[in-house]
């Protein structure tokens, strides 16, 4: 025998629709309600997921206890012919319900089948069907319609109704099936062996169809949609293109229409093939009985994309620098926390800005946020240049970086440990400029902001004159080179009110006030923190643009505000390399012959680049390219660039924000991973 499933919706006709009746002198209220979907299967009937059928039984409160038992009558009033399923009078349960008065009796699954006589066959009275046909298997199965349900009191000992036989009985839909969706546009009604519809190429295509259809209604919004194309290869028929993988996949639509974005989804459509689509309902009511057709899948459609000689493409490439996003625009360590909730099991995948995520991963693997570093990026992972959106979960081709060899680490090595030494000539020209910028006159010259600052900057710098002896001589040489670029706007006599110079001002500035308080407060190696009585003497002083965070990152005690933990000195490494663009589909190149003797590597604080200052000039490492090592002070933001030794040529120079890279890249990793910085070259 068979198993069946029932499904039944109603539509309450009397909402609520209960029952309240009584014999006149001992009435007892008998409410039943019915909440769809419900399954017919009559033990099945009641749940605790707030759907089925619902009776309560009320004794009044002036009522000794009653022994009672129930009859239950089911009736199809649509369409025609009637069929009713009642209890057989004569059948008598066990035992009988007794109810207390004034306390509802809620009807259990077995006391609700009793009513019906479990579905014996020989205690239920059916008309208008035979009870052969309502089997199914070891269940029984109405067929669809409207029905109405009733529910009688009858007293256990001699039968006398305690409840009238109310004429409100609640009625409901029994359905149990529905057809498959199906397209409505675009339609290929031709036969599968001949020519098929053909799809003009535009921006936006769009796809719709009909929901699942029954004799009932159903809310659109209980389903969801799957929606799939597959290419048609050559020689294959549409039956065979099934078989195929398919080629684009869209899931938990909500709607029966699909925009197919042909900007954000880059050639997956290519002019001249021919595809199959078809698409699937699913219920989003998994206890719902209602079954569709085909297990949901619609027919399969085919079409053409554009004619076989069609050339144009209106689609076109970002460049690599409209990936790019500003620092003070990132939401790389909001999307870090989402990656870690998600590889911890407690955040489901999710879709991530594409311009986000490139940023996001390549700060995850520590190289540094450039349009350089994205370019590469893009030609190793080029999907992901034709999509506006990506899972989180996407796992990216990312750089080979040339290995660092022993001999060579070690030659890094001792750079480092050489740029982390004091110089006393540094030391004593940081004493002297500072001496020089306090003692300006031209200060006043310019308006009140900017003279502010130079004067908070006057006052860090008096604070640091004790410990110039012992800040590293990097990091003296840049705030050295800064102060000089400062002092030579200030004498130069230009104009304060002008915009060019009021803005460069600005930017040196900041540099500079960065530079001196990470120097004045150099904190230990990360991740070591510092107790709460040395962070409070070093935030006291601190200017007010650094009080704030750049990143809550490790937290911990006398972390009222995190503050950015730095390595010794806060100088960090970093290791440059420089790659070729290959032309394509030759990947990009990361080591050739010219690299290593060709292009030599600069960097500067962006506050210094391409500044006409004699006194000015951009900086340049010992060490060839491809890969070399540089030394700079965590914060501020640098450009680096390279030049070509042969020909002269300069690269395009690109910022870097440290910071932002070491926060990130630490975070993800909780490594000493080195730091990369790529430049690209012709």
């Amino acid at each position: 025998m068979r198993k069946a499933t029932i499904i039944v919706i109603l539509t309450i006709l009397v909402f609520p629709a209960m029952v309240q009746v009584g014999i006149a002198q001992q009435n007892i209220v008998v409410t039943t309600s019915v909440n769809p979907p419900i399954d017919l299967f009559i033990n099945q009937a009641l749940s605790n997921a707030g759907r089925g059928i619902f009776v309560t039984l009320t004794n009044p409160a002036n009522n000794p206890p009653a022994q009672v038992r129930l009859l239950g009558s089911l009736r199809r009033i649509f369409p025609l012919p009637e069929i009713t399923i009642r209890l057989n009078e004569k059948y008598r349960p066990a035992a009988p319900i007794t109810l207390p008065p004034g306390q509802p009796f809620i009807v259990n699954n077995r006391v609700l089948s009793e009513a019906f006589g479990n579905f014996r066959e020989a205690d239920v009275v059916v008309s208008g069907i035979s009870f052969n046909d309502l089997r199914d298997g070891i269940n029984y199965k109405v067929p669809e319609g409207r029905y109405q349900l009733c529910i009688e009191v009858r007293n256990f000992a001699n039968d006398e109704i305690r409840s009238v036989q109310p004429t409100n009985c609640p009625t409901f839909e029994v359905c149990y099936k529905a057809s498959a969706p199906q397209f409505t546009q675009p339609i290929n009604s031709l036969a599968l062996n001949t020519n098929i519809t053909v799809i003009k190429p535009l921006p936006t295509t769009i796809f719709t169809w009909t929901p699942p259809m029954a004799s009932c209604a159903l809310a659109n919004r209980t389903f969801t949609y799957e929606f799939e194309v597959r290419e048609i290869l050559d020689n294959q028929t549409i039956t065979d293109a099934l078989n195929n993988p398919y080629i684009f996949r869209k899931a938990q639509l909500p709607s029966t229409t699909f925009l197919f974005d042909a900007n954000l989804y880059r050639d997956v459509l290519k002019p001249g093939r021919r595809y199959i689509t078809r698409v699937r309902a699913l219920n989003l009511n998994r206890t719902s009985p209602v079954l569709i057709d085909n297990e949901g899948f619609s027919r399969v459609e085919a079409f053409q994309y554009g004619e076989t000689n069609e050339n144009t493409n209106p689609i076109t490439l970002n460049e690599p620098g409209s990936f790019y996003i500003p620092f003070t625009e990132r939401k790389s360590e909001y999307w870090d926390n989402i990656a870690n909730e998600y590889a911890s099991g407690g955040k489901k995948d999710t879709l991530i800005p594409v311009k986000e995520y490139i940023g996001f991963r390549l700060m995850q693997q520590g190289i540094a946020y450039s349009i350089d570093a994205i370019d590469l990026f893009l030609a190793l992972n080029p999907e992901l240049a034709r999509v506006k959106f990506v899972s989180l979960s996407h796992k990216p081709k990312l750089p080979q970086l040339p290995v660092v060899s022993p001999a060579k680490a070690e030659g890094f090595n001792r750079a480092y440990a050489t740029d982390l030494t004091p110089d006393s000539k540094e030391a004593e020209r940081l004493l002297q400029l500072s001496d020089s910028l306090n003692s300006s006159a031209y200060v006043n010259r310019y308006p009140d902001n900017l003279a502010g600052r130079i004067k908070e900057l006057n006052q860090a710098l008096a604070n640091l004159k004790g410990e110039a002896g012992s800040i590293n001589r990097v990091s003296a040489g840049l705030i050295n080179s800064l102060l000089s670029e400062l002092l030579y706007v200030l004498r130069s006599g230009s104009n304060p009110g002008n915009v060019q110079v009021s803005g460069h001002l600005q930017e040196v500035l900041t540099d500079l006030n960065e530079l001196v308080v990470s120097a004045k407060f150099a904190f230990n190696r990360f991740p070591q923190k510092l107790s709460s009585e040395r962070f409070a003497g070093k935030r006291q002083n601190a200017p007010a643009h650094m009080k704030v965070s750049f990143a809550s990152y490790t937290g911990g005690e006398g972390y009222e505000q995190p503050y950015l933990p730095a390595p010794a000195d806060a100088l960090l490494p970093l290791n440059v390399v420089v790659f070729r663009k290959g032309t394509a589909p030759v990947e990009p190149l990361l080591s050739a012959p010219d690299l290593n003797a060709t292009y030599r590597i600069f960097y500067t604080v962006r506050g210094l680049y391409n500044y006409k200052n004699p006194e000015i000039n951009a900086k340049t490492v010992s060490q060839l390219a491809s890969t070399t090592q540089v030394s700079l002070p965590l914060t501020s933001i640098y450009k680096f660039w390279s030049m070509n030794m042969l020909d002269h040529k300069l690269t395009k120079p690109a910022d870097i924000d440290i910071k932002d890279l070491f926060i990130k890249s630490k975070r993800s990793t909780g490594t000493n991973k080195p730091l990369t910085i790529l430049i690209k070259v012709d």
